[in-house]
């Protein structure tokens, strides 16, 4: 018993006095963690009344408790009281956790047309950024289908990872046909094929079919598909 209290003894002077940053906390930890040890050193025989706001006591041996810390990021109040053999009770001592996490969003998958290139600049400030391609800058560019992980860190070692997948959309095909000569005056009806969401002709028609006649020279039109991507002929 008394190598495990010198243990613990360790630990918390090592949390209360490891950086400046934590001197005005208990300790930090990360969102999720388990097993977080608290203890007092208190009379023979005492018993204590402990408090730990947001955190659960998994263990709980007297002057000792262990705590998971499955919550939101955010400050936590814990305390304790010690109660003596004789009933009287010490002064209630309190102090704070800090619960770290960084937060990090990615947003949905999303999808580029062929040849763009594409951005990810997270929002949030963090201390380490891991790509999955092994890359840490802030940002992450590229024009290859697949996923996009990040694994983000903070200022206490915290991490958040998120990933969405990249599409790569074809660019839509376009066939007019080959060149032509209108010889009469009855034209030449010009398609660009069904299907797409806008169609935008030299001529500034915005159908799916034109006519055009003689005296017309060079012939083009851009399309628009469902996902943005344009194509031309």
């Amino acid at each position: 018993m008394k190598l495990r209290r010198h243990i613990l003894l360790l630990s918390l002077l090592l949390s209360l006095f490891g950086t400046a940053a934590r001197a005005q906390y208990v300790n930090v930890v990360c969102a999720g963690d388990t097993g977080a040890v608290y203890f007092v050193d208190g009379w023979e025989n005492s018993t204590f009344n402990w408090t730990v706001e947001g955190g659960v006591i998994t263990r709980h041996y007297g002057d000792t408790i262990i705590v998971d810390w499955r919550v939101p990021p955010g400050e936590y109040e814990l305390s304790v009281q010690e109660i003596s053999a004789e009933g009287c009770a010490g002064e209630l001592q309190m102090g704070t956790v800090l619960v770290s996490g960084p937060e990090l969003d990615l947003g949905s998958d999303q999808g580029v047309c062929d040849g763009e290139m594409i951005t990810f600049s997270p929002e949030g400030d963090f201390y380490d950024y891991l790509w999955h391609d092994g890359s840490t800058g802030s940002e992450f560019t590229t024009d290859q289908e697949g996923w996009i992980t990040l694994v983000v860190s903070d200022d206490y070692g915290c991490v958040a990872r998120d990933s969405l997948y990249l599409s790569i959309y074809d660019l839509p095909m376009v066939e007019l046909g080959g060149d032509t000569t209108i010889c009469s005056d009855e034209g030449l009806l010009l398609d660009a094929g069904e299907g797409f969401e806008s169609y935008d002709w030299m001529t500034g028609e915005i159908s799916q079919q034109i006519v055009v006649y003689k005296g017309t020279n060079r012939v083009w039109v851009i399309v628009e598909d469902i996902n943005g991507c344009e194509g031309g002929d």
